[in-house]
């Protein structure tokens, strides 16, 4: 299990936990149990909801692979190979929520149900589908609505291997980041996960900015690993980079493409090299599917076991705007999604 959202978990869900029962699921803080960001806390989507603000580009978001993360497509016939920890999976998501200041996830069986249906028709075809034939032996209209707006794993030996690979890769991070989201299905079987982030989305509206990694998160990631070749990295920056640090705002909001960002390395302010990424780049091939996130990429891995500040100004909604917060470094290059 990834040793820097166990950490979330451990320090942020746990110490919740009184206050999540006596509040029916809501998270820790006020703003968080409003559904909203704290005042210094990052989302964007790459799914679509029915009747959510993305519905024009659920087409374009469909036919590519923005939402899904392949590992090995092979399965072992009687899924021994696998381990279903559905409840950690859930468990590390809501851990990151915590962390961005935002509310739970809730689990809805309905929607689990459709995620059931397209994990059974992937694990009858043996590989990762996105759109379910209408034609096809274990079609279900439940399980291709589970698909068209979730994001979708296979290869996974573990569920909460799922989950800290949607966490680490920048679009489905964001999606799960979503204030928006807040009613999940999700279902795992045999290396295969859905979750279904978009069918029961609800406007949030305006919202303060949620940050990756969350305000003082600790034991982040030192690296970023592009998903299938979909990454905002241009092609002439060396991998491995740094983890994609994250601002995302409401889409309502304009966001000014002349930005000015820094990136400092503990006390000694050393300043960390690094490019942005905003809503409008015109050289980012995958830019439409940031939605209006700000990501910043620091183009080496990050020092271990240290404590990095972001600095972002410029201009928002016309007016000079500043964000500023802090992260610290785990030890291992990339998290591990295994025990």
């Amino acid at each position: 299990m990834s040793q820097y959202l166990l950490s979330i978990a451990r320090k942020l869900l746990t110490a919740c936990t009184l206050t999540v029962a006596a509040s029916s699921g809501l998270a820790c803080s006020q703003d968080a149990a409003d559904g909203a960001a704290g005042p210094d806390a990052t989302v964007t989507t790459d799914g679509v909801a029915p009747d959510s603000p993305y519905q024009d580009e659920t087409t374009e978001m469909s036919d590519g692979l923005i939402t899904d993360i392949s590992g090995s497509d092979s399965t072992s016939g009687d899924g021994s190979d696998f381990v279903d920890d559905s409840a950690a999976a859930l468990d590390l998501l809501n851990a990151q929520r915590i962390a961005s200041s935002l509310s739970l996830l809730e689990l809805d069986p309905s929607l689990s149900e459709g995620c059931e249906a397209h994990v059974a028709f992937m694990v009858a075809a043996g590989k990762l589908i996105r759109e379910e034939d209408p034609a096809a032996s274990g079609y279900s209209e439940a399980g291709a609505t589970a698909a068209r707006n979730g994001v979708l794993a296979s290869g996974m030996p573990r569920a909460s291997d799922a989950a800290v690979r949607w966490i680490d890769s920048v679009y489905h991070r964001l999606s799960i980041l979503d204030p928006g989201v807040t009613t999940v299905g999700f279902a795992y079987d045999r290396g295969f996960a859905c979750l279904d982030v978009y069918s029961a989305y609800v406007d949030p509206g305006r919202h303060s900015p949620v940050l990756w990694p969350g305000l003082e998160q600790e034991n982040v990631p030192r690296t970023f690993e592009p998903v299938q070749g979909v990454t905002p990295i241009p092609t002439d920056v060396d991998s491995p980079t740094g983890p994609i640090i994250s601002m995302m705002f409401p889409r309502v909001t304009l966001v000014g493409g002349g930005l000015v960002s820094s990136l400092v390395a503990g006390n000694t302010s050393a300043p960390v090299e690094h490019l942005l990424r905003h809503p409008e780049s015109k050289d980012d091939p995958w830019a439409e599917y940031q939605g209006n996130a700000v990501l910043l990429i620091p183009l080496a891995p990050l020092e271990p076991s240290t404590t990095f500040t972001v600095t972002i100004s410029g201009l928002i909604d016309g007016e000079e705007s500043l964000r500023e917060w802090s992260f610290s470094t785990g030890v291992d290059l990339a998290p591990n999604a295994s025990n």
